[in-house]
């Protein structure tokens, strides 16, 4: 250990000063949980009513480690380094830069898994963003395909929200509003063809049955401004 964690905590308080930071201590109501009395808990409250994420706490261990939680948990240990890391991440979460994300399954929402994600992340499918579960975990990638998932995505400000759903991988596209298998695509809210004509990034190889494409089930739909960049290409 480098530094007691408690030893951070005025630096911490100047740091957020803009969010008008307040410290509790296991003597506060509802924080009996922190296990030494000399533990602090340094505490933001979201402005935002709508936002689901009420607090983003700090706890800072005597001579133990910091616990950042904002939706999800993530531990520091009291190392320079860890400590950057841990300051860049609350600041990218109060900026919303960053996102408290959980992985759902089924019609009772049982919790798979969670962390903390950069937005820019998004523009990539639930697959990606949870690739441990959905690719590399034999027990939860074929529990997953098998019944219906919720990724649900949650900022500081509650206006960036998004929730992605998948029913047996099938979601619908935001821009032609298609539905499509999110794994066939390289964006989270977006289907092959619309990802790839608007970012360039790798279509499916459409194979059109009954109206739909068996590969990745997007049924042809285009938006007008789809429409419009496909014929500015053509000319």
């Amino acid at each position: 250990m480098e530094f007691n964690p408690i030893d951070k905590a005025e630096e911490l308080l100047y740091l957020l000063r803009e969010y008008n930071p307040i410290i509790k201590r296991k003597s506060d109501e509802e924080y009996e949980w922190m296990e030494e009395e000399t533990d602090l808990c340094i505490v933001l409250i979201n402005p935002d009513p709508n936002s689901k994420l009420s607090t983003l706490e700090i706890l800072c261990e005597d001579d133990g480690e910091f616990t950042l939680s904002c939706g999800v948990h993530a531990h520091y240990y009291p190392y320079d380094e860890e400590y950057k890391r841990m300051c860049e991440m609350v600041l990218n979460i109060l900026e919303n830069r960053c996102c408290s994300a959980d992985l759902l399954y089924g019609e009772g929402k049982e919790w798979i898994m969670g962390g903390f994600f950069c937005r820019e992340n998004l523009e990539h499918s639930t697959q990606d963003i949870f690739n441990f579960a959905f690719h590399e975990s034999k027990y939860l990638s074929k529990k997953l395909q098998a019944g219906f998932w919720e990724a649900q995505y949650v900022f500081w400000n509650s206006k960036y929200d998004k929730i992605v759903k998948g029913g047996k991988d099938i979601t619908v596209c935001d821009e032609c509003g298609s539905e499509y298998l999110a794994s066939k695509s390289k964006m989270a809210s977006l289907c092959p063809e619309c990802a790839h004509v608007l970012y360039g990034y790798e279509n499916c190889n459409h194979v059109f049955e009954d109206g739909k494409c068996t590969l990745c089930l997007w049924d042809g739909s285009q938006s007008e401004y789809i429409k419009s960049l496909k014929n500015e290409n053509k000319q």
